[in-house]
């Protein structure tokens, strides 16, 4: 094994015969403990320092090498080495003059060099100093891990009894892994890019190829993942989707700590090392990493970040200079991820994937005896690796016509191999190439692309049926009107067709006794701007007072909380044609046109110039919009694919009906407005915001002015009005009660990161308070249906226990202020909540 290993050392080492790798240890003389950080370098100008328990590795051109080891506060230290030597221990002595002033002096010039670098950000950032820059891509992620660090054994377990140890079964992973793994690695995917930039557009990636071993068809939200940011000079850098603040951000003096370790010359290029790591120890990972930055430019030429935690995650990127442009521009991203040993959170996506202690699982003991136990994850890496390269500055690039900051071509799945011979920056070695194999035939063997499918469907709501999918949300639901509601619904997909969709669904009341069902299409007008021309045809029930933005996505819950309590419905059947159009993938609008026949299922007329309405038809023409300034997306060959969802979201609506157009009996305008905006910040669990607000001008019925979301049900007592909470709801507002043409609502609420308790017993707490105000005119044209104003202004404050047991948990809610009620126990509302999650 060494011996392939020196010939493929040899292959790719610059320095020919005699590069010798040498590893060791810095440690304090005194206090015997490793030195994270040391520089250690060669006089032939290789350079490295040590990780964080003091060890390091560094290639030598000769058996015998000086290496110059500094640290801030300790004597500088150079040594000769042997590379027939195994392993080096080097120790540092504190130097006389005072380890504390040193390690003082050390932070004060890191702290100056720094500012330095971020005033000189405009000059070195290449999207600010750059007019245009185009270059292409390859990026290669692989799973694998070290043979030599498997023993292979196979382990037997036995479970323990009061008798003594009964066998159970055998386990050869281990075995199995270790025998693999001399072959091939465990998983490989290949990804080639284009990528364009100019001051305009700012940067816009194609993505022309995409391999992903055991999967035919791309993974989308993989593709669109952003796992390490451009460069440093953004206030924001990412890793896994997560933010963290920039160590060159403006605020970053005030994030973290920093101090010179060395001068050294990288590339001709003398450069500051400088070691940056967070004021503030926090329970989640945060980046500790070294920059290096040139001495006469202040410009990044090297940058490492680290998050130590459950798993250890390093990313490093470097750049090269140009000349001619006079700028350091990125070169080459690394990013290596392997089980750590920290007991801290690490966040990925956001915060949405936690890995905690909690997730870790361990082998039980107590209960089974195991002869030779294996953790895979302990020797599993995961390495990530992009190269730029023909990288052209400061030439014209063609203009982004589609405005989305990722494309995927229609043929990045099926180029040929002499698509991927051509523009792998070197070539694919023959355990990378036996990975798509391996990969293939697990994922074939355990339907693993499948299961993936179905796990997306599902969480909208959708089953798979071959070129259909069976709409999930319309099987089964339960309201007080129609009892038990009973449906099937079908929508075709992509296998159907990519530009032509229809759908249908059918409902029956078990309560009501009547048949509700709804049939609609569309067809694709433009990809790019997703436009889609289509028709509806609905004979269905609709909340009394219920607002909808017709620019809002499918939303899927297992179930609607607020539709128990539902009492006051109307039937609508209405005929509706639309047409969506995107300004851009961040704006979307939509605009319909619909004639609809109400018949209110309760008692219920409307006086309008004398006469009263107890039925009527209402011809609106709806116009809406919904802006979403920080998400992302993707263009795919099936369209517009969101892969990042980020806040605050905007939706305004404007709809005006018609007396007299397509036999409409009213003439009246309503104008809503939505704002949505929640806050995730790492280690402070989260805050949501929710506005809503609506004006209605004219003559509205009953059916059309606005609730502000109700969820009180009927009952005289706490108890007898025990049901489920809405989420956004007015919980202590009872149905029906107050009705407006115009209101204002705002809702906060912020859940603590969860608290361990006893066992798995870990809730989530949670505080909201709510607010609502609105008014009404000509309130005695509404017959029949006794209501009140909110023009005194309603409130509500409470809290959360979410997560009690699988999910379940209770909420609490008060009702005071203007709206407070005579009855202590009528103002109360207490109801069970559910929210379901995959644990992370």
């Amino acid at each position: 094994m060494k011996k392939v290993f020196f010939v493929i050392l040899f292959l790719h080492c610059s320095f020919g015969i005699g590069q010798v790798i040498i590893n060791g240890v810095i440690k304090d003389a005194n206090a015997n403990q490793g030195l994270s950080y040391a520089s250690i370098r060669t006089p032939y100008g290789v350079h490295t320092v040590s990780n964080s328990n003091g060890t390091f590795q560094i290639e030598v051109p000769q058996d015998t090498a000086k290496l110059l080891v500094n640290y801030p506060g300790y004597n500088p230290k150079t040594i000769v080495v042997d590379g027939k030597q195994e392993f080096h221990e080097i120790l540092l002595i504190k130097e006389d003059k005072g380890f504390k002033e040193a390690f003082r002096q050390s932070t004060h010039d890191g702290n100056e060099i720094i500012q330095k670098a971020i005033a000189s950000k405009s000059k070195n950032d290449p999207e600010r100093s750059l007019e245009s820059f185009s270059l292409k891509n390859y990026n290669k992620v692989i799973a694998t891990a070290d043979p030599s660090d498997i023993d292979g054994q196979i382990d037997s377990v036995f479970i323990k009894k009061r008798k003594g140890l009964k066998y159970r079964t055998i386990d050869s992973t281990g075995y199995k892994l270790k025998r693999q793994l001399n072959t091939s690695h465990l998983f490989i995917t290949e990804k080639v890019s284009s990528i364009t930039f100019n001051q305009e557009d700012g940067r816009h990636e194609t993505i022309l190829g995409s391999k992903v071993s055991g999967f035919e068809k791309p993974v989308y939200e993989v593709l669109g993942l952003k796992i390490q940011s451009f460069s440093f000079y953004h206030n924001k850098y990412t890793l896994f989707g997560t933010d963290y603040t920039s160590p060159l951000s403006e605020k970053a003096l005030k994030k973290y700590s920093y101090r010179i370790l060395d001068t050294i010359t990288t590339n001709k290029n003398p450069a500051y090392l400088i070691h940056f790591y967070a004021k503030k120890s926090r329970k989640s990972a945060t980046p500790e990493g070294l920059l290096y930055i040139d001495i006469n430019t202040y410009a990044i030429q090297k940058g490492i970040i680290e998050l130590k935690g459950i798993i250890n995650i390093t990313a490093s990127q470097e750049f090269r200079y140009d000349p001619e442009e006079k700028v350091w521009f990125p070169d080459r991203k690394e990013v290596q991820i392997a089980k750590g040993s920290s007991k801290n959170t690490v966040n990925l996506f956001g915060g949405v994937l936690q890995l905690t202690e909690q997730s870790e699982k361990e082998i039980d003991t107590t209960k089974t005896k195991h002869t030779n136990y294996f953790d895979a994850s302990e020797v599993i890496k995961i390495s990530i690796e992009d190269q730029n390269y023909d990288i052209s500055l400061n030439t014209p690039v063609a203009k982004n016509d589609t405005k989305f900051r990722i494309e995927v071509d229609e043929k990045a799945t099926n180029q040929t191999e002499a698509f991927w011979t051509t523009n792998r920056t070197e070539p694919i070695t023959i355990k990378e190439r036996n990975a798509y194999p391996y990969a293939d035939s697990i994922t074939k063997a355990k339907k693993a692309e499948r299961k993936i499918k179905l796990i997306r469907k599902l969480l909208v709501g959708y089953f798979p049926l071959g070129p259909f999918d069976l709409d999930t949300k319309s099987v089964i639901k339960y309201n007080n009107y129609e009892g038990f509601r009973l449906g099937a619904g079908l929508t075709t997909n992509n296998k159907f067709s990519n530009i032509l969709r229809f759908n249908t669904y059918g409902a029956f009341g078990t309560k009501d006794q009547d048949f509700k069902y709804g049939l609609g299409g569309a067809v694709r007008l433009h990809k790019n701007t997703s436009m889609w021309l289509g028709f509806d045809y609905i004979d269905d029930l609709v909340e009394t007072g219920s607002t909808s933005f017709i620019t809002d996505t499918r939303a899927f819950a297992i179930f609607e909380p607020r539709l128990f309590n539902i009492s006051m419905f109307q039937n609508s059947k209405r005929i509706a044609t639309h047409l969506t159009y995107d300004f851009n993938p961040r704006i979307s609008s939509k605009i319909r046109l619909q004639k609809a026949d109400i018949i209110p299922k309760y008692n219920y007329s409307y006086l309008n110039e004398g006469m009263a309405f107890e039925t009527y038809k209402i011809t609106t023409a709806t116009f809406g919009i919904q802006w979403t300034p920080y998400s992302r997306y993707m263009l795919t060959s099936e369209g517009k694919k969101t892969i990042k969802n980020s806040f605050p979201q905007f939706s305004l609506q404007y709809t005006q009906a018609v007396k007299g157009l397509l036999d409409g009996y009213f003439t009246f305008s309503k104008l809503d407005f939505k704002a949505t905006y929640k806050l995730t910040p790492l280690d402070k669990g989260r805050t949501n915001f929710l506005i809503n607000a609506g004006l209605g001008l004219g003559d509205i019925p009953l059916t059309h002015l606005y609730q502000t979301a109700p969820n009180q049900p009927d009952g005289t007592t706490v108890l007898q009005r025990f049901s489920v909470g809405g989420g956004d709801s007015f919980e202590t507002m009872f149905f029906n009660e107050f009705f407006s043409d115009k209101y204002f609502s705002l809702q906060a609420k912020h859940y603590f990161k969860r608290t361990k308790i006893i066992g798995k017993l870990r809730p989530e707490f949670g505080i909201a308070s709510r607010f609502a105000i609105g008014d009404i005119k000509d309130s005695e044209n509404h017959q029949s249906i006794a209501f009140n104003s909110l023009n005194r202004g309603y409130m509500e404050s409470g809290f959360e226990i979410n997560r009690i047991l699988k999910g379940f948990g209770l909420s609490f809610m008060y009702r005071h202020g203007a709206y407070h009620l005579p009855r202590f126990e009528d103002n109360v509302s207490l109801k069970f909540t559910y929210y379901f999650s995959f644990g992370f």
